[in-house]
C-alpha cells in the first residue's frame, strides 16, 4: 500500500467533522472562558468586617496588635485601624486601598500627622491577610509586617 493510500484509509476511519457544529463548539469555549474570567478576582473575595491580629515592627523591635474595620464596594477598601502596643500606646486612622485578585495595596493613614502613615501589601486568604509593611514620607526607615484574622 503507498503512503498515499495509507492516508486516505486513515482519514476515512475518522468521523468526519460538521463546521458548523466546531464552529458552534468553539463559539461555546471562548464564551465560558469570557465569562469565568469575568466572574473571579475581586467580586469573588469580600474583605468586609472586623479583622485582628498582630503587628511588628522590624527595626523599632516593636509588636502589638491591630484591629482593622473594613469596607469593600468592588475593587476598592476603605476603613479604620487601631495598632496598640504595649505601655498602651495606641495609634489609630483610615484605610484606603485596592484588592486584585488576592492582593491586597492599601494605606494605612494616622490620624495623628507626627505618626509616619503605612503602604501594605497583604495576601487575602479566607479569613487571613498577611504581608509586610513599610512607612512612606517617614524620616525614618519602618518596616514589619501585619497578620490578621476575620473576627
Amino acid at each position: 500500500m503507498t503512503p498515499s493510500k495509507v492516508l486516505e484509509a486513515r482519514s476515512k476511519s475518522l468521523p468526519s467533522a460538521n463546521p458548523t457544529s466546531t464552529l458552534a463548539q468553539g463559539t461555546g469555549t471562548a464564551l465560558l472562558m469570557m465569562l469565568a474570567l469575568s466572574c473571579g478576582g475581586d467580586e469573588g473575595t469580600d474583605l468586609t468586617g472586623t479583622w485582628t491580629g498582630s503587628f511588628t515592627q522590624v527595626a523599632q523591635e516593636r509588636s502589638g496588635t491591630i484591629r482593622l474595620d473594613l469596607s469593600q464596594s468592588g475593587a476598592t477598601l476603605s476603613g479604620r485601624w487601631a495598632i496598640t502596643v504595649p505601655v498602651d500606646l495606641t495609634w489609630e486612622g483610615r484605610i484606603e486601598g485596592s484588592l486584585a485578585g488576592s492582593t491586597v495595596q492599601a494605606r494605612l493613614l494616622p490620624d495623628d500627622r507626627d505618626i509616619c502613615p503605612y503602604l501594605w501589601t497583604a495576601t487575602a486568604e479566607i479569613g487571613r491577610l498577611e504581608g509586610p509593611y513599610e512607612a512612606f514620607d517617614c524620616r525614618v526607615e519602618i518596616i514589619g509586617r501585619i497578620d490578621a484574622r476575620r473576627q
